[in-house]
């Protein structure tokens, strides 16, 4: 596993001042320097800032965040024999999915967060478009198809789509025809290009990398999940298991039928629920149904949760259902149980049963 050093320098500048010594350090003010060019150069000033707002976006998870990252990187730690230098590039890449993907701020993303508080400091409104574009931005595993003096054509290992990029910004990378590169593509105004670094894995590694990725595919799929969603959902796995491919090591054996939570609130939902039942009394196997309920439901649907204990109190309310009556817990005390209201609790029990009735009915 190669780091490509293809990381975006330079510093968030915010609101320019024009009249300050232009950074390139020629001695200058911005505005008879570098600030010239940008006025000759909209589009180029477009990707400029873009890139400077990679750099932003990460610090601000740096100062604001970096608690919640380190949370994520303690419950998933690759296994102490991967190398050093793989341990870092997992760190980073945990960094950039968590701030995109991870909603840790009632139910918001870092990087929704950072719009908020941050984006009316884009001057610019193209590129303050192109920013929020990057919403939603998820880790890809291209394979490399065509690569001529040009152009690069990328394919999505997954989803099988394509996409095409010019070649120049890549020529120094000594990239070759079947490489596998792991990356985060975003819309930089004049072209795509990659969120911070890519990881390109050497070729030997390609057959496995892509045996080993379609067989969790097929597994996903199987389990209801969606292709499309697969890297979002499943990335800290896949990670671990191109590090255990590159390493040349085994990963550590899991329980076939142990529960997989994409982010952590859908888990404190799970054990929410699941201490609530066992303080009622309820027999583990059904228990256990509602716990498969609710993973299957965030497996199919990715709920944004703002408040678990709602959903909690709707799966808990799934047992009149599931036990055929046999027990009939009232949304009232439910609702009273998990301090939320009553209106709240029915919308959320709803919102599951439309997504997975048939499921509460077997």
């Amino acid at each position: 596993m190669v780091n490509s050093d293809l990381f975006f320098g330079g510093i968030y500048m915010g609101k320019l001042n024009r009249n300050a010594p232009c950074e390139c350090g020629s001695g200058k003010k911005y505005k008879k320097c570098c600030g010239r060019k940008v006025d000759e150069s909209p589009t180029a000033v477009h990707y400029e800032e873009a890139s400077l707002m990679q750099k932003a976006l990460l610090d601000f998870t740096e100062k604001n965040y970096k608690a919640e990252i380190n949370q994520l990187l303690l419950d998933y730690p690759l296994p102490a024999t991967v190398g050093e230098e793989v341990q870092e590039i997992y760190q980073f890449n945990v960094n950039i999915w968590g701030t995109f993907t991870q909603p840790f701020v009632n139910g918001d993303t870092i990087f929704d967060t950072f719009m908020k508080q941050e984006g009316s400091n884009i001057v610019r409104e193209k590129t303050r478009e192109i920013v929020e574009s990057w919403k939603g931005t998820a880790p890809v595993l291209f394979s490399i198809k065509e690569l001529i003096s040009e152009t690069i054509t990328l394919e999505d290992i997954v989803t099988k789509q394509t996409t095409t990029l010019p070649f120049t910004p890549y020529a120094n990378q000594e990239l070759g025809i079947g490489e596998i590169i792991l990356g985060y593509l975003v819309d930089m105004g004049t072209r795509s290009d990659f969120f911070g670094q890519f990881i390109s894995f050497e070729p030997r590694h390609t057959d496995n990398i892509l045996r080993t990725i379609n067989e969790q595919v097929e597994a996903y799929k199987h389990t209801g999940g969606k292709a499309e969603e697969f890297m979002v959902r499943e990335f800290l796995q896949i990670f671990h298991s191109l590090a255990a491919i590159t390493e040349g090591i085994e990963l550590p054996k899991t329980e076939t039928n142990e529960l997989v939570w994409y982010n952590e609130k859908e888990r404190e939902t799970a054990e929410m629920v699941k201490q609530g039942m066992h303080e009622e009394g309820y027999p583990d196997a059904l228990i256990e149904r509602v716990q498969v309920l609710w993973n299957t439901y965030c497996m199919e649907h990715s709920p944004s949760i703002r408040k678990p204990e709602a959903f909690a109190a709707a799966l808990e309310y799934t047992v009149k259902q599931l036990s055929k009556g046999e027990f009939s817990p009232s949304q009232t005390k439910l609702a009273k149980k998990y301090g939320v209201g009553a209106s709240t609790l029915s919308n959320r029990y709803k919102e599951i049963e439309a997504a997975v009735g048939e499921k509460i009915e077997i």
